[in-house]
């Protein structure tokens, strides 16, 4: 059975926030193409290196959210950035397994 596929997110206010999948493709295939340019123009040692800088804020990022979360702060801007870092660890992994 086919449908329309969302994502949940918090949104601003802590409202639950559905991203569809066209919007999601959309932003993996702008992240995918801006690799791809980097790769051109400086190499798979640059992508590499923004690999571990994304990974390297990941988790500093995931630590974060933690603390946010036991200080009963909004943890929406994080959990915002988080899922961008992974969706960008995620576009690079695929273009190493291409090369």
């Amino acid at each position: 059975m086919g449908g329309i596929v969302f994502d949940v997110a918090t949104g601003p206010s802590g409202e639950a926030v559905l991203i569809g999948a066209a919007a999601k493709a959309s932003a993996n295939k702008a992240i995918k193409e801006a690799f791809e340019s980097q790769l051109k123009q400086h190499g798979i040692k640059s992508l590499q290196r923004s690999h571990r800088k994304i990974t390297r804020r990941l988790n500093e990022y995931l630590t974060k959210l933690d603390e946010i979360k036991a200080a009963g702060g909004r943890t929406s801007s994080v959990e915002r950035e988080i899922r961008t870092f992974r969706r960008q660890i995620e576009v690079l992994d695929d273009i190493f397994k291409g090369l």
